[in-house]
């Protein structure tokens, strides 16, 4: 585990950016883990950063708490189980560090949340039969077309260097 970085580091080193390297992989985030008290960071993250990056897609968020919280009831072996188990964990783990959140932050847990969605879909699925798992497909059609609609501008209309300086 420790090869990768020590490559890195070396690579770094050679190349005469390793205060760089050291700057942004020790300092920028040693710092940034211990200045935001634990109930700031709550408070933030409940009222500004999950707003933020649930907008228009709270449904597809929902879906995926509710494929998390049926983990242990729907038709998956054991070790799928606990791959999603960890997968959440360790995303969430990730994300949590000195509660000093990014926008960008929460994307290493859209993985978990999409992967427990499906498993709960194709269990109802199978569940439901015929044409009711085509209808649940077709809910989940929409509301992620819901989400793109609802930020349209976002996705289609507004300037690249716009989106870069928000």
């Amino acid at each position: 585990y420790v090869l990768p970085y020590l490559l890195v580091a070396g690579a770094e080193f050679f190349q005469g950016t390793f205060a760089v390297f050291w700057r942004w992989t020790f300092e920028y985030s040693g710092g940034a883990a211990s200045n935001v008290p634990l109930s700031v960071g709550l408070d933030a993250l409940a009222k500004v950063y999950l707003p933020m990056i649930t907008h228009g897609f709270e449904a597809v968020w929902v879906l995926g708490m509710v494929g998390l919280l049926a983990l242990p009831f729907v038709h998956l072996e054991r070790r799928g189980k606990v791959f999603l188990g960890c997968l959440l964990v360790f995303s969430v783990l990730g994300v949590l560090p000195g509660f000093y959140f990014r926008n960008h932050y929460f994307i290493i847990m859209l993985p978990a949340l999409c992967l427990s969605a499906v498993v709960l879909l194709r269990d109802a699925m199978g569940s439901l039969g015929g044409s009711a798992g085509r209808a649940a497909v077709l809910v989940v059609l929409a509301v992620l077309g819901l989400g793109v609609a609802r930020n349209a501008d976002y996705f289609f209309f507004q300037e690249p260097d716009r989106l870069v300086r928000e």
